[in-house]
Parts: structure tokens; C-alpha cells; sequence
């Protein structure tokens, strides 16, 4: 399952969007959930979650400043941000810094189903790429370690690597 986390400062909110979908179904299970951008950042940092919903005016610290800060960070996770102001300025800052999506309030409950649909399929291609390249790396690993390793290559190497 991924991991979400929500965060909005309007309590309702938070709890209507939590309550919105059953996570389980769509292969999301919600790991922490915050009324505010800057807690939910310090908690994001110790255990970065898949996503992040959450919404962009808030006290303190914006969703837009949180997803800055996240792909500054080069954090791999995905972020949808909901609004209740069709604000052509939050849409361009968000396709700016790599938002997956961008949903306004009142969130309706298809609409979060298809998002979380097609999230799904993409962090699951996401994690399947990555196992490939993991899995490649560790046979062209043990490959190399299989091949025989001549002296001579050894000592035309030792000054690179500071065995001198």
C-alpha cells in the first residue's frame, strides 16, 4: 500500500476528505494527517509518505510553499493540491513545482477516486522501475565481481584509488 497524508487547516476538511473514499480500496493507507503545512513537514521529513494532499491556503506555511519545499528537497513524493479559488497563479506555481494534480474544494468523491486511480498506476510504475534498476544493478554488481581481476589492472588502478 502507499502512504498519504493529508493536511488542511480547516479541521472539516480534514476529516470529510479522510472519510471521503475508502483509501484501502484504491491501495492507499493514510499515514498522518495535519491541520498545519509546518508540522506536517517536520513529520513528512522523518517518514516521507507517497503523497501528500493538501491544501494551499493555510496560516503559517502555504501548500505551495510545501511543495517547494518537497521538490527542492528531491523527495519522490507525489503531491495533489486543493483549493477553494480557481486561481489561475496557484495552477501555473503547481505545474511549477511538479504537482501531480490540483483539485478545487469542495472535493467530490469521483473526482478523488480517479485521482487516487491514476496515482495509484503511476507510483505503481514508479516502484516497478525502480526495482528493475535495483535488480540490474545488482547483477551487473556480482557480474563484475565474478570476472577475474589481473594484477596488472590492479596496479595500473592503485594510484586512483589511493592504494599507494
Amino acid at each position: 500500500m502507499f502512504q498519504v497524508y493529508l493536511i488542511d487547516d480547516e479541521i472539516w476538511a480534514l476529516i470529510s476528505l479522510e472519510k471521503l473514499i475508502p483509501w484501502k480500496e484504491y491501495g492507499f493507507c493514510i499515514c498522518g494527517k495535519s491541520n498545519s503545512a509546518k508540522k506536517a513537514w517536520d513529520d513528512i521529513c522523518k517518514n516521507p509518505p507517497d503523497v501528500v494532499i493538501t491544501d494551499i491556503r493555510m496560516p503559517g506555511m502555504t501548500g505551495l510553499e510545501l511543495l517547494k519545499r518537497l521538490h527542492d528537497s528531491k523527495m519522490k513524493t507525489q503531491v495533489v493540491l486543493v483549493s477553494g479559488f480557481a486561481e489561475f497563479q496557484y495552477a501555473q506555481e503547481a505545474i511549477k513545482h511538479g504537482a501531480f494534480e490540483y483539485l478545487l474544494k469542495q472535493v467530490k468523491r469521483e473526482q478523488l477516486k480517479e485521482r487516487m486511480i491514476r496515482l495509484f498506476t503511476f507510483l505503481s510504475e514508479q516502484k516497478k522501475k525502480m526495482l528493475e534498476t535495483e535488480a540490474y544493478s545488482e547483477k551487473q554488481f556480482w557480474t563484475q565481481m565474478q570476472d577475474p581481476v589481473s594484477y596488472t589492472h590492479l596496479r595500473a588502478h592503485e594510484t586512483t584509488l589511493h592504494l599507494v
